[in-house]
């Protein structure tokens, strides 16, 4: 099942790439990079916030080493079973939305097929041709084209069928298909409908182009474009008489300068945006992975303590940090899951917040002086204390190969 957290990464994705469409490229006449990046973001909305791109950050000496927020450790007594409940409605709800939209492209697929079974057939190479007993438009859908001869005016009707053809030989219906898929998923996202709508746009300039290219008249072609304006067609398909009168009519005189190529590049600090907001994920810094001479191994502070086990040098940032037990990458976090309970009494007032623990991991790999330095309310305070001291032993850092004892610090989510 898809993840919401990960649909709404994706929708903000497509929201700043399209908002670079329309800000650098859009209005400009070099259709075929218009369309490769309108396709490009939908594919890179997806793909970026499965990436994790490590951003190494260095704490100065007098700071901690942070495990990460136990995310995980939203241990809810009676609000988990309310909490799952929301998650269903959303589901149920996201999941009615796509049925919907769906179904009205499969009745768009239905009216297609109606109109196949009541034409007249004629085979041109690969492309078929039909002419529909009822009035439908003239429209394209991969190697087939509907053909309505323009009333009036039959001479015209080879311009109807230079512009369909450019559908079909630029794909524009496997275009149409992921917008579809893109739109039933994404339904509840305005900027989905915006940028399907941009592609549909920029696949009608495309068409006009490859007609007028074939040597006809503009201005015949504008005529016939504005007499063909009010036909209607099915969801899928690319039709010559699309409502985009106003904006082809612009676009057939428009020739960009060559320069204006370039503008793609004006989109790039977009793109770096997009992965610093879902692709970036900040890793301490520690051993190998810090530049030299940052003297962060060197990184120690004094405590003092007789009947304790540490010794009077704790290290913050040693070359190998302390790890929890376990073989799962998340094993501190799934523990923590597992143990911690929310209290009562926080939960009856409606507490909530992180509360921020320092601890010791000694050379033995023993848990000592948890210490809490920031907390919301008291009785979370005590439930993380409590926490700790159930904790197991640690597999201990090292410094120069010795085990030495590395402070660290854990901030523990709770929330309602």
């Amino acid at each position: 099942m898809l993840d919401l957290p990960y649909i709404v990464e994706v929708q903000i994705g497509l929201a700043v790439l399209w908002t670079g469409y329309r800000t650098f490229l859009s209005g400009q006449s070099f259709f075929a990079r218009n369309r490769a990046f309108l396709l490009g973001s939908s594919v890179a909305a997806w793909i970026f916030p499965l990436l994790s791109i490590p951003v190494w950050t260095l704490e100065t000496s007098v700071q901690d080493v942070t495990l990460g927020a136990a995310a995980v450790a939203d241990a809810l007594p009676s609000g988990a079973e309310t909490d799952g409940l929301r998650k269903l409605a959303l589901y149920i709800l996201w999941f009615a939305g796509a049925g919907f939209v769906l179904g009205r492209f499969v009745r768009s697929g239905v009216k297609l097929w109606r109109t196949v079974r009541r034409a007249e057939v004629e085979r041109h190479g690969n492309i078929r041709f039909f002419r529909p007993s009822v009035p439908v438009g003239s429209f394209s859908f991969f190697h087939r084209i509907w053909i309505e001869e323009p009333a009036g005016d039959r001479g015209r009707l080879s311009e109807i069928i230079a512009h369909e053809r450019g559908h079909v030989s630029s794909g524009h219906s496997w275009d149409r298909l992921w917008a579809a898929a893109l739109c039933a998923v994404l339904w509840w996202s305005p900027f989905v409908w915006m940028w399907s709508r941009s592609l549909r746009e920029v696949h009608e300039y495309q068409a006009d182009r490859a007609a007028l290219d074939r040597g006809f008249d503009s201005r015949q072609y504008i005529i016939l474009m504005l007499r063909q304006s009010t036909d209607l067609h099915p969801e899928l398909v690319s039709g010559f008489g699309h409502s985009l009168i106003k904006k082809r009519l612009v676009m057939i005189s428009r020739f960009s300068p060559r320069r204006a190529k370039f503008r793609i590049l004006l989109s790039l600090p977009l793109v770096a945006l997009l992965m610093a907001l879902v692709s970036f994920t900040a890793v301490p810094a520690s051993g190998a992975d810090r530049p030299s001479g940052s003297g962060a191994a060197d990184s120690v502070r004094s405590v003092a303590g007789p009947g304790s086990e540490r010794s009077d040098r704790v290290y913050e940032r040693p070359e190998v940090m302390p790890e929890f037990p376990g073989d799962a990458p998340n094993a501190l976090m799934s523990w923590i899951a597992g143990h911690l309970k929310y209290p009562a009494e926080a939960a009856e007032k409606g507490i909530s917040g992180t509360v921020v623990c320092r601890f010791v991991v000694s050379k033995t790999g023993r848990v000592l002086q948890p210490e809490i330095i920031e907390s919301p309310d008291r009785s979370l305070s005590e439930e993380v204390l409590r926490l700790f001291g159930l904790m197991p032993n640690w597999k201990p850092g090292s410094q120069d190969g010795v085990p030495v004892d590395v402070s660290l610090t854990l901030p523990v989510r709770f929330s309602l």
